[in-house]
Parts: structure tokens; sequence; C-alpha cells
């Protein structure tokens, strides 16, 4: 089997809480430390793909910039709240949390079938031509080969951001039940894909 083929990791947050083990430095990336992390909960980050759903109770080996450790003081024994991401060779590495400030972030395309009830709808003010709907959501279904990044949303509300024509030619109201398709365009943007049902 050739294993040559480059592997895409889908955008992908998570929030960790747990202890220190132990800071080494790290050997292959160079101003980077390796901090192995006993896990004591694994958080979804609104929006993202959580890749270390798995992690919980267990030990993971995080990259951090080793100016962060010393800086922070990081040692084994403390109690740290990071959010990490999976990177493209397979390990982790700290977006935030005691030790580092937010990353900015490439989203990554995708899509999903969300189904639900309008709670509310109204223009936004901050965007010509949109309105806001407020979807508690039923059911959500992966599209093709896209990745689903709403696969967190069921039994939760959303803000799906709508083209007003959309809105007033479909005469949405509160109450509606709707089936939509949606692309995550960052952390808190969700919009209506235009071949969208």
């Amino acid at each position: 089997m050739d294993m040559s083929a480059q592997i895409q990791v889908v955008e992908n947050r998570s929030e960790v809480k747990g202890t220190v083990r132990r800071v080494t430095p790290h050997k292959t990336i160079e101003g980077q430390s390796l901090v192995t992390l006993d896990v004591e909960t694994v958080l979804f980050v609104d929006g993202y793909a959580n890749l270390f759903s798995w992690a919980k109770g267990m030990s993971i080996d995080v990259a951090v910039p080793t100016a962060d450790i010393k800086s922070q003081k990081i040692a084994p024994g403390q109690k740290v709240t990071w959010v990490i991401r999976k990177t493209t060779s397979g390990s982790a590495s700290l977006l935030r949390g005691s030790s580092a400030s937010m990353m900015p972030v490439q989203p990554v395309e995708n899509q999903a079938d969300v189904a639900g009830r309008i709670r509310a709808i109204a223009p936004r003010p901050d965007l010509s031509g949109y309105y806001v709907a407020s979807v508690d959501v039923e059911s959500v279904s992966s599209v093709g080969n896209y990745p689903n990044l709403f696969s967190w949303a069921t039994g939760k509300s959303i803000d799906v951001n709508l083209p007003a024509d959309f809105v007033t030619t479909r005469k949405l109201a509160p109450g509606d039940k709707v089936t939509w398709r949606l692309r995550k365009a960052g952390p808190t943007a969700a919009f209506l894909v235009p071949q969208g049902r």
C-alpha cells in the first residue's frame, strides 16, 4: 500500500482540561516542547470538528512553544485548560489556553444538511441584505465527501445567515420547519449554501 499520499486534516478544535505529567524538548520542531497531558475532560469548540473525543482519561502529547512553557512556568502537576488542534502530522498543537493566544483560522470547505425549527428570524443590522434565523436543530446529515462541521449541533440552537430574498420569497417565520444545506464560514458564522433547500 502506498503511504505517500498527503492527508489533509479537517479544521478542528477541542478544549481539554487536565494535569501536566511531563515537559520535554520537542525532538523534531525547534522552539517547541512536548507536554504530556493527562486529560480529564474534552469539550467541543462550537463549529469545529472534535478530533480528541477519544482522549478523556488518556495521556496525550501537545506541542507547545518553549517560550510559553518558560513564561507561564508550565511544570508537572499543573492543571491547565487548553484549546488544541490535531495537525496534518497527526500530532496535537496548542492554540490557546494558559500559555498561548488564538491563531488565525482558515475555514475549510464544508457542507451539512441541517433540519430543525425556526425559533426567531430578523434582519441582520451589521450585514446588509441578510437575515439571521435562530434554528433549533433536530438532525444533521453529512453531504458527500464534505467535512460536516455541524455534527455537534443536534439538540442545540444555531444562528444561520440567510439572503434577504430567500427569506421574503419563502415567507419564513418562527415555527417553520426547515431543512437547509449549510456551510460554516467561521467559528460562529453559518451560511445557507446557494443551492440549499
